[in-house]
């Protein structure tokens, strides 16, 4: 799907809509979890008590704004985000636990997107590799809340 030929709310209404109808997987820790924008996740939350975790950020370095990019920079920028993430700490000063998943869109055309689930980051620490690795959006949440889906990019480089 190119969200590029629109312009203006339309980019930003088309790039909302392949958000919200993308699958969010993570797999780990005994879990087989699938995600979605609006949804409660019981098994997610089930995790983050057994891991003493309250936040949680699904992430990704692919396609960067959305735009395809070659499996090689795509792999090594998401490897870039791993070891960014595995040097950060939670607010208890622990180590965040990642697991790895993908993003599953609706279009068979467009390559899942590997991803990893990642608990008990900041919103802070979350948003800042958004805007690093050039993600317009995250998926994110908190214990017992429903997922929400997160703009990412300063007002002045979002899609309008």
């Amino acid at each position: 799907m190119d969200f590029h030929d629109s312009s203006g709310a339309a980019e930003r209404e088309l790039l909302e809509e392949a958000f919200r109808a993308t699958r969010y997987e993570a797999f780990g820790l005994g879990y087989e979890l699938s995600l979605r924008v609006d949804q409660p996740h019981p098994e997610l939350d089930a995790l983050l008590l057994n891991t003493s975790r309250t936040n949680w950020a699904f992430l990704t370095a692919w396609n960067p704004r959305s735009i395809p990019t070659d499996a090689q920079q795509n792999s090594k920028a998401n490897q870039e985000l791993a070891n960014q993430l595995g040097e950060l700490r939670d607010e208890e000063d622990r180590p965040l636990l990642i697991l790895p998943g993908r993003g599953v869109g609706p279009d068979p055309n467009w390559t899942p997107e590997e991803s990893f689930l990642v608990l008990g980051i900041s919103n802070t620490q979350a948003a800042a590799l958004c805007e690093q690795f050039n993600q317009w959006a995250r998926l994110a949440g908190t214990r017992g809340a429903s997922a929400n889906l997160v703009w990412s990019l300063p007002p002045d480089q979002q899609p309008h």
